[in-house]
């Protein structure tokens, strides 16, 4: 069942779930997302589990969808483009250093000042894993 604004400000810092099939680049919404209150009900019965990169309700308004995906899929930075970071004062070090390995790698990041490339490790299985969960 999915929310109307007024409850997607009230429930701002619960997390983001969608509530039906979205299409790639749907600018989310209100009406896109899961009513947090029946979440408990969900876990419990096995249907939803909710990881810890979760993007919150207010996190997720106005950002665009990246890939197409079905109902009661948590929402994370890798499916959801320009989400609003909460306040840096308000993150744990914890917190920040999640932040920063969820967040894209930038051409510009691999490189040193000196000019001289890092290497990059690519792990296949977690990306087969990610291609099959969340299908393009």
């Amino acid at each position: 069942m999915s929310i109307t604004d007024e409850m997607a400000q009230k429930h701002k810092n619960d997390p983001a779930i969608l509530c039906c099939r979205t299409e790639v680049g749907t600018i989310l919404k209100a009406s896109y997302l899961e009513d947090p209150v029946i979440f408990p009900d969900l876990e419990e019965s096995g249907l939803l589990t909710i990881p810890k990169d979760v993007l919150t309700i207010g996190q997720v308004l106005g950002g665009r969808l990246l890939a197409t995906v079905d109902s009661l899929v948590p929402l994370t930075p890798a499916l959801v483009e320009n989400f609003s970071m909460p306040e840096k004062d308000s993150l744990s070090q914890e917190e920040n250093l999640q932040v920063k390995a969820a967040s894209p790698i930038s051409p510009k990041g691999i490189a040193n000042s000196s000019g001289s490339s890092k290497q990059v490790k690519i792990h296949i299985a977690k990306v087969r894993i990610l291609l099959w969960k969340y299908p393009l």
